[in-house]
């Protein structure tokens, strides 16, 4: 899952997360003109022109001014639970 994280532009401190809506990797690939074997997991900076290509694909306004804000990949595929671990 990919989403647009909010980071302070003093102390970069995560603020929020934004998820993105409806994208797949290779809008996301053209968005950033990356590639056509990036997997797009690494993280990459929102400048203010993608910001406005993001608009349709974000449930909230960017405020820019205020932070700084980088595309990110979560793996969602590992939410099981962690295997407890032997005692003794």
């Amino acid at each position: 899952m990919w989403v647009l994280n909010a980071y302070e532009k003093r102390g970069g401190r995560l603020v929020t997360e934004h998820p993105l809506l409806d994208v797949n990797v290779e809008t996301l690939r053209r968005i950033w003109e990356q590639p056509d074997d990036d997997p797009m997991y690494f993280s990459y900076p929102v400048t203010p022109t993608i910001a406005e290509v993001l608009r349709d694909y974000v449930a909230a306004p960017l405020q820019l001014n205020d932070y700084n804000y980088y595309l990110e990949y979560y793996d969602t595929s590992s939410s099981r639970p962690a295997e407890p671990k032997p005692t003794g």
